[in-house]
C-alpha cells in the first residue's frame, strides 16, 4: 500500500493500492506499468516478472476535484520479497509504503470508519482482491 502525497490533486493523504499511474501516449499499457513502479518506488522488475491478472473499465465521477475518470485499470501482479525500506519512493506522489495482508485491507476496507483512510474505489478493491485470490490458488 501506498499513502498518497498531500501535494497530491486527488485523495491527497489517502492509502492506496500500490503503484499506479497512466499510461503516457504511445506507451503500452505494461510499459506505463513498468515505468509506475520505477518511478514512484524505486523498483526495476522485467516485463516477464509483471503478472497481468485482470483488466476492468472504470468510470468515477470524482466530485472533490470536478473530475469524470473514464479508464481501463490493467492489473498486475508481482512479487517483491525485501523490507519496505528498500523501496525508494518518489516524494511528489508517495508519503509512505506498507505491506498489508489481504485479510486485513479487506478488513480495512469493510468498515466504513476505516475505509475513509483509503481512496475510494468501492466495489474496485473487492474485485481486485478477488482477482489476487484467484491468481495466488494457481499457485
Amino acid at each position: 500500500m501506498q499513502l498518497r502525497s498531500k501535494i497530491k490533486d486527488s485523495h491527497p493523504g489517502q492509502w492506496d493500492i500500490s503503484a499506479a499511474g497512466h499510461v503516457d501516449s504511445g506507451e503500452t499499457p505494461l510499459k506505463g506499468a513498468l515505468r509506475e513502479i520505477w518511478e514512484e518506488i524505486g523498483i526495476k522488475p522485467s516485463s516477464n516478472e509483471l503478472k497481468l491478472i485482470e483488466v476492468r473499465k472504470i468510470s468515477k465521477y470524482q466530485p472533490e476535484i470536478g473530475w469524470q475518470n473514464n479508464e481501463f485499470s490493467y492489473i498486475y501482479l508481482y512479487q517483491f520479497d525485501e523490507d519496505v525500506t528498500k523501496l525508494k519512493i518518489q516524494e511528489e506522489e508517495v508519503e509512505k509504503m506498507k505491506f498489508m495482508s489481504l485479510k486485513k485491507f479487506e478488513k480495512e476496507i469493510s468498515n466504513p470508519e476505516t475505509y475513509k483512510k483509503y481512496v475510494p474505489h468501492g466495489e474496485h478493491y473487492n474485485k481486485t482482491i478477488k482477482a489476487i485470490r484467484e491468481e495466488l490458488s494457481k499457485i
